[in-house]
């Protein structure tokens, strides 16, 4: 029986979940490293751009699949007698018990929900627009354990791995009754980033390193015409490799640009905790210093060229 300040924590399904997200970052990862590959081997033309495109298409997607990944090992249902908190990700949402209409198993509604779009075991997110219920948000990993919660101002689709333990518990908060009502909060991603970038020195490092970045492309495209063919690196003896088509360069600003992407994510993630925000400057910091090497070097290969 729950007491005044005890809480019960739920998880949603996560193994199949966990499993599938983290195939997809694998073959998404070594499906952008075969063609950034190919195209460094195929050498200046269509299929080198081509390649191109399709590296930067998958590079995108990478993230995407890395967050999902991180956000349902993480997920959390906490249940306790003045509320319900659920944690997925940077999705937060507090409801005071006050607010909560009803709750209870889909099966047992006579609804017929649809996926919200791109959903898939394990990350069954989003929201869209039911005829009968109005705007539904789906924070679950599969569709086996959901359960609708009635709120005063949206229906939420959770999936607790141990549905029905989760109903008796909701059951036993209720005939309680709520003492201290928790605050409401809802907190989408995007908000996490606002509050972010409301730190002077967060916010100089990222659009710094975002700068610096581009800059990389540009400088690279400004080189490339002095310079149709360029050396790659070195071989045992110190001479330089057999020179290759310019714009094999662009390599180089796509690597900076991933560490920028990475280091940026996992700075995010750092800086959830104020005892952590150091590291995520060091991270963004380490960005900028990569970033700015790489211009300089490519400046002085052009020098050098001429």
């Amino acid at each position: 029986m729950l007491m005044a300040n005890e809480q019960q924590v739920f998880q949603p399904t996560r193994r199949r979940g966990l499993i599938l997200q983290a195939g997809f970052v694998l073959f998404i990862g070594s499906a952008a490293t075969g063609a950034i590959a190919g195209a460094i081997s195929v050498g200046a033309g269509t299929g080198f751009v081509l390649l191109l495109l399709v590296f930067l298409i998958l590079i995108a997607m990478l993230p995407v699949f890395i967050y999902r990944f991180m956000a349902l090992q993480s997920a959390q249902y906490i249940l306790e007698r003045d509320g319900l908190r659920i944690h997925w990700g940077l999705r937060l949402e507090h409801i005071p018990l006050t607010e909560i209409e009803w709750i209870r198993s889909v099966n047992e509604t006579g609804f017929n929900l649809r996926k919200p779009p791109f959903a898939f075991p394990g990350s069954i997110l989003g929201k869209l627009n039911h005829p009968d219920l109005g705007n539904v948000e789906f924070l679950a990993s599969d569709d086996e354990n959901w359960i609708m919660i009635a709120t005063q101002s949206k229906i939420l689709i959770i999936s607790p791995e141990n549905k029905n333990q989760f109903l008796v518990a909701f059951q036993r908060m209720m005939e309680m009754g709520s003492l201290t009502p928790i605050q409401s909060e809802s907190r989408m991603p995007i908000a996490f980033v606002e509050e972010v970038f409301r730190s002077r020195a967060a916010r100089i490092l990222l659009i710094s390193g975002f700068f610096l970045a581009i800059m990389g492309f540009v400088s690279t495209a400004l080189f490339i015409p002095t310079a149709p063919l360029i050396p790659l690196g070195y071989n045992n003896l110190g001479q330089p490799l057999e020179a290759v088509p310019a714009e094999q360069l662009f390599f180089l600003p796509i690597v900076t640009s991933l560490i920028f992407a990475f280091n940026m994510l996992l700075g995010f993630y750092f800086y959830r905790k104020e005892e952590f925000r150091i590291l995520s400057h060091m991270l963004w910091i380490t960005s900028n210093l990569v970033s700015f090497l790489f211009i300089l070097a490519t400046i002085l290969l052009g020098q050098t060229t001429l």
